[in-house]
């Protein structure tokens, strides 16, 4: 009797595992597919700041290329990141995480200087 209570409790030992096993599985496919989209999304909008600053001042202009190079940089580190795992993705989050504060920081000076620009000129 003892040893069938042994291999059940091991049964449930093992079926356990294998159900934590599963979870982590399903919620990082979820996280790459979140992240996946998240590099889509920094592409398109790094292309819409490309587009845009081409009809800007100089200065207004160099904040949204800055921005759409920071963009890019997240595009990047986000999908190098849905790819790994573990530490790499955690370090890859962190650094786009920072590119995208850098961006948002680009676009607010960019919305700066074209208000600056447009209080200087005469009405």
């Amino acid at each position: 009797m003892n040893t069938l209570t042994d291999t059940i409790d091991q049964a449930r030992a093992q079926a356990r595992d294998l159900h934590r096993k599963i979870a982590a599985e399903m919620t990082n496919q979820v996280v790459s597919a979140d992240l996946r989209d998240a590099a889509t999304r920094a592409e398109s909008l790094a292309t819409s700041l490309q587009a845009a600053a081409k009809s800007q001042q100089p200065e207004t202009q160099q904040h949204l290329d800055d921005a759409a190079a920071a963009l890019k940089g997240v595009a990047s580190d986000v999908r190098s990141g849905a790819q790994a795992g573990g530490a790499e993705l955690r370090a890859k989050s962190i650094a786009a995480l920072n590119q995208s504060r850098d961006a948002l920081q680009h676009i607010s000076s960019a919305i700066a200087a074209k208000r600056s620009a447009a209080a200087k000129q005469p009405a």
